[in-house]
C-alpha cells in the first residue's frame, strides 16, 4: 500500500494544534466499574495506555504527524505499511479514548428505544445484537478490538480490528469499542475474556452513550449514505425510526415518504405526493447513479469483518 500521510489541508491544520498528546481523565473514578472492572484493572489498564500515549509522543516527534489530532493520525497511518508504528500507537490510544467513554457507572441496563430500533433490523433484537458482539469477540485470534460501527449505508455491524486494521481506515464510524488486550481483562476475568465481554456489555456499557453517538453519527454522514441508508430499509423499518437528518433538515418518517421530503424533487412536483415507494425508487436511482467513492474501503472493512 502506497504510504499516504496527511491531506494538505489537514496538514494546515494540524500546526496550530498542540504538539503532545496527553492521557485523558476517566470521566469516573477509578473504582466507580467495580465490581466488573476493579480499580486495580484500571490502574494497570491505565498505566499501559500512558506508556502509549507516550511512544506515540516520541513516535511523531519531528515528523509531519507532529501536531495532527488523534482521529487524523488514525485515518492517515493505519493499514499504511510506511507507518505502521505511528498508526499501531494512534489507534491504541484513540481506541482507549472511546473505551472509557463508553462505559459508566451503574448505566440504566435497558437500551434507549432509538438504539433498539436502529440495532433490531441487522440483529433481530437487543439480545440478538448483544449475542453476536459476544460471538465476534470470542472468533477474534489474539489481542485487539471489538467494534459497534455503523458502514457506508449508515447499518449497524460488528467487526474486529487487529494489528493495523481500524474501521476508521475502511470507512466505518466507530460506536462502541470493547479492548480485548490481556491487559484489559485477565486480572479480573482469568477464567477468560468471554465473562469480561458479557459482564461490559450487561452492566457497565453506557447505552444512553451509544444510542446518542449513533444518531449523530448517522445524522452528520454525507447524504449519499442516508439515502443508501433508506433505500435499505423496508416501509415497516422506516415507521419505526423517529426521524434521520436529509439535507440538513429533518425528514419524520412517521409521516409518509415524499420526494420533496427528501429534497430528489420540489414541492411544487406532483410526483412529491408519490409517497414512501417513489421515493425509495428515486434514490436507489440516486445511488445507483454515484456509487460511494469509499467502496473500496467499505470492501477493506467487510474483510475484515469476516477476519
Amino acid at each position: 500500500m502506497h504510504a499516504r500521510g496527511l491531506t494538505a489541508s489537514a496538514a494546515r491544520s494540524a500546526l496550530r494544534r498542540r504538539s503532545l498528546h496527553t492521557l485523558k481523565p476517566l470521566p469516573y473514578a477509578a473504582d466507580a466499574l467495580a465490581p466488573h472492572l476493579s480499580s486495580k484493572a484500571i490502574e494497570l489498564h491505565r498505566a499501559a495506555e500512558a506508556d502509549l500515549v507516550a511512544q506515540l509522543n516520541t513516535a511523531i516527534a519531528g515528523t509531519e504527524f507532529e501536531h495532527a489530532a488523534l482521529p487524523e493520525l488514525v485515518a492517515a497511518t493505519s493499514a499504511d505499511a510506511a507507518h505502521a508504528r505511528v498508526g499501531n500507537l494512534a489507534s491504541e490510544v484513540w481506541n482507549h479514548e472511546l473505551y472509557w467513554s463508553r462505559l459508566a457507572p451503574s448505566p440504566d441496563a435497558a437500551p434507549p428505544e432509538q438504539l433498539q430500533q436502529w440495532l433490531e433490523p441487522e440483529f433481530g433484537s437487543f439480545d440478538g445484537f448483544v449475542d453476536r458482539f459476544a460471538s465476534r469477540a470470542r472468533a477474534l485470534w489474539g489481542s485487539g478490538w471489538t467494534w459497534l460501527v455503523l458502514d457506508g449505508s449508515l447499518t449497524p455491524r460488528v467487526v474486529n480490528s487487529f494489528a493495523g486494521c481500524h474501521p476508521l481506515s475502511a470507512g466505518m464510524t466507530p460506536i462502541l469499542a470493547i479492548d480485548l488486550w490481556e491487559h484489559a481483562w485477565v486480572l479480573d476475568y482469568p477464567g477468560g475474556r468471554d465473562a469480561y465481554v458479557r459482564a461490559l456489555l450487561a452492566h457497565a456499557v453506557d447505552w444512553a452513550a451509544v444510542s446518542d453517538a449513533l444518531v449523530a453519527a448517522a445524522n452528520g454522514a454525507p447524504e449519499s449514505a442516508k439515502l443508501r441508508h433508506l433505500v435499505s430499509l423496508s416501509a415497516a423499518d422506516m415507521k419505526k425510526l423517529r426521524s434521520v437528518v436529509i439535507d440538513h433538515g429533518t425528514l419524520d418518517l412517521s409521516e409518509d415518504l415524499s420526494l420533496s421530503k427528501l429534497h430528489l424533487l420540489g414541492a411544487a412536483d406532483p410526483a412529491a405526493d408519490a409517497g414512501a415507494g417513489a421515493a425509495v425508487h428515486e434514490a436507489a436511482a440516486a445511488v445507483a447513479r454515484a456509487p460511494p467513492a469509499s467502496s473500496v474501503a467499505e470492501g477493506e472493512a467487510d474483510a475484515a469483518a469476516k477476519s
